[in-house]
């Protein structure tokens, strides 16, 4: 005879120390038979699912799973064996999926799922084990962390890069302001929008407003510039913020690719109306800082913003108009840029200003025919303005007005004319007196 013993002890420890493994795990563990019964649960399952350990046992495993993943797990079982070619050696049924568990009161929860068969030889049985991770955690810190990136990403939209930055790292009571140098500031106004928003619909307004800021959003990052705000129709942008050296050159070569843009747009047809624009540069030192305990913006302070502001409320549509500092940068690119001196203007607040257009090379004599026009579009509209304060004037006023055409000076030659006629009167009239006591 032959005997062969064995030391059950041993497994008996292993089988112990394996039951203390699952147990102690913080992470569900589901044990079920080849048709999804469940056989065995630790601690954790019943925490995570509601259920007790008795309520699991021997109930189908789809009781943890959402309908949509119930009606399936049987079919998928089935497939499993029919495909299945060796049932004797362990395998691993998945990597990992992320699908959704149910609890007993009914809610939905994301779990992260990873199951493995095993083939009990002692009993010629083939179970899977399945680990499944509360998720609900982990999503709502993914979830959180992409509510702070779409913030972070609005800030830096708001603001400049370095100013975001700086505002997240302080308190509310604190201040942030600084003081620059040399910038370029750029304002750019669509000229006679009152009176197309007068008679469009709000959504056509800015739908309009939209397509023409958008474009100019996308050339002042191409040119690294810091867009302050819009205002109305207005808009405002700053070059030197971010660069030390050249930043009035960079201004003025996105000034003229503005001008190309509203080219463009007016070639496309897609509105029926031209599109005109007046620009305004100016360069200088600012203030910039952020202003508000709601709605914080950026902006920008200082005379320079003043001026520049006037070069395009005082300039000529569709050209661009800058101060003697602006444009003595642009004279010394002759290749780049052509300069025309407009002469004196008279700027509210500052007097009378010195100022320049700027256009491409070449463009020269294009710029002094837009000036002649603009001074003779000018000169009529200050004639017509005037016939329409003369309409105000009094009945008596009126009197002197025989022709249609108003003549300024007219009152005037008619008080000379009666001032002369009473003169010589007055001398004929002296004359006779004198002679009459002469005689007597």
């Amino acid at each position: 005879f032959t005997g062969i013993m064995r030391d059950l002890s041993v497994e008996e420890e292993e089988r112990e120390a394996l039951e203390l493994l699952i147990n102690s795990a913080t992470d569900p563990i589901v044990v079920i038979d080849s048709i999804g019964v469940i056989e065995r649960v630790n601690p954790a399952c019943s925490l995570v699912f509601g259920y007790t350990k008795e309520e699991l046992l021997g109930r189908n495993v789809t009781m943890l799973m959402p309908k949509k993943h119930a009606v399936q797990h049987g079919r998928y079982l089935e497939r499993y064996f029919e495909r299945k070619e060796n049932k004797s050696t362990s395998s691993v049924v998945g990597k990992g999926r992320d699908l959704e568990g149910k609890k007993k009161d009914g809610s939905l929860f994301p779990v992260f799922l990873t199951v493995s068969e095993c083939v009990l030889a002692s009993k010629n049985k083939t179970v899977f084990i399945g680990i499944l991770r509360d998720m609900t955690e982990k999503e709502k810190a993914i979830a959180a962390e992409v509510e702070r990136e779409k913030s972070e990403a609005l800030l830096m939209n708001i603001l400049p890069p370095t100013i975001a930055m700086r505002l997240k790292n302080i308190n509310d009571d604190s201040h942030i302001a600084d003081y620059f140098e040399s910038v370029t500031i750029l304002f750019a106004d669509v000229v006679g929008f009152t009176e197309y928003s007068s008679t469009r619909s709000p959504v056509e307004v800015v739908d309009f407003l939209n397509l023409v800021f958008k474009g100019f959003d996308r050339l002042a990052d191409k040119y690294g510039l810091e867009k302050i705000k819009t205002i109305g129709d207005a808009y405002m942008v700053v070059s030197g913020l971010q660069m030390e050296k050249e930043h009035t050159l960079t201004m003025l070569n996105f000034a003229l690719e503005m001008m190309d843009q509203i080219k463009q747009l007016n070639e496309s047809n897609l509105y029926d109306h031209t599109i005109s624009i007046r620009v305004g540069i100016n360069s200088g030192s600012v203030v910039a800082g952020v202003v508000g305990s709601k709605k914080r913006f950026f902006d920008l302070w200082g005379d320079s913003v003043n001026v520049s502001s006037r070069m395009e409320s005082n300039g000529i549509e569709n050209c661009i108009q800058c101060t003697e500092e602006t444009a003595l940068i642009a004279k010394t690119y002759p290749n780049e840029f052509a300069v025309v001196d407009r002469g004196l203007i008279d700027v509210k607040g500052k007097g009378e200003m010195k100022v320049y257009l700027i256009g491409k090379a070449q463009s020269e004599g294009s710029m002094r025919e837009m000036l002649h026009r603009h001074c003779r579009l000018h000169k009529r509209n200050s004639m017509i303005l005037y016939q329409k304060m003369s309409e105000e004037f009094s009945p008596k006023e009126k009197e002197y007005r025989d022709e249609p055409t108003l003549d300024p000076l007219k009152p005037t030659r008619r008080a000379l004319i009666f001032a002369t006629i009473g003169l010589i009167v007055g001398i004929t009239w002296t004359s006779a007196v004198a002679d009459f006591w002469s005689r007597y």
